[in-house]
């Protein structure tokens, strides 16, 4: 079994405490430390049976391997996170949860957490540090670029093509061939029918630009 540390003691990161848990029914792999958290007020606190520790200096300082996973679903705030933690000893984890369903020659990149009942069809290729929510489908051949993240009940189509930092918000469908570009958002129950431009933000059936 190995120690883990949580970065994110929000709704995310209880949420992959339940992950975890799902994780070591099957087998004993992970071994909860705490929450890492920069939010000081939350320092010494127990949420959810889980201490926080402290910041992002706990894992600068590290002196020893610490695997830690990623809890939190903003996609900026996630590549703000990677870049300021600089200690080679700090090992980002890949968590999938066991009842995801991985069917053929699917990339699954570090520090990504797929979570409970998501299903993965083939020739899929999910980049570094995204986060998958409860229930989403992502069929063959779908890329989607590193830092995305999608919520719960999401469905894309095929050869849909998420680019770097796109956040996807519940509910919401994107039509088969289309991309979503870099840092673009797709509002909760979203029906996404031609590209969406890089840095905007669509909601709506059909999905229309209102930023």
């Amino acid at each position: 079994m190995k120690d883990i540390l949580i970065y994110g003691a929000g709704g995310v990161g209880r949420e992959i405490i339940l992950l975890i848990d799902d994780i070591n029914e099957i087998k004993n792999r992970w071994n909860i430390l705490g929450f890492i958290d920069d939010n000081k007020e939350t320092h010494g606190k127990v949420i959810d049976g889980v201490k926080v520790l402290g910041d992002r200096g706990i894992l600068n300082k590290a002196k020893k391997e610490v695997f830690v996973a990623l809890g939190i679903a903003e996609p900026k705030i996630k590549e703000e996170i990677i870049r300021g933690v600089t200690n080679w000893n700090v090992k980002w984890a890949t968590l999938v949860s066991p009842t995801v369903y991985d069917g053929l020659n699917n990339e699954i990149g570090e520090g990504s957490i797929i979570c409970n009942g998501c299903t993965l069809s083939i020739d899929v290729k999910i980049g570094r540090f995204v986060y998958v929510n409860f229930n989403c489908i992502i069929p063959h051949d779908v890329t989607i670029e590193d830092y995305s993240s999608l919520m719960n009940n999401v469905v894309l189509s095929g050869y849909a093509k998420l680019k770097t930092r796109s956040f996807i918000g519940s509910n919401a469908f994107v039509r088969q061939l289309l991309t979503i570009g870099e840092d673009a958002i797709v509002g909760a129950g979203a029906v996404v029918v031609k590209d969406v431009e890089s840095g905007t933000t669509v909601v709506g059936n059909p999905a229309k630009m209102i930023r």
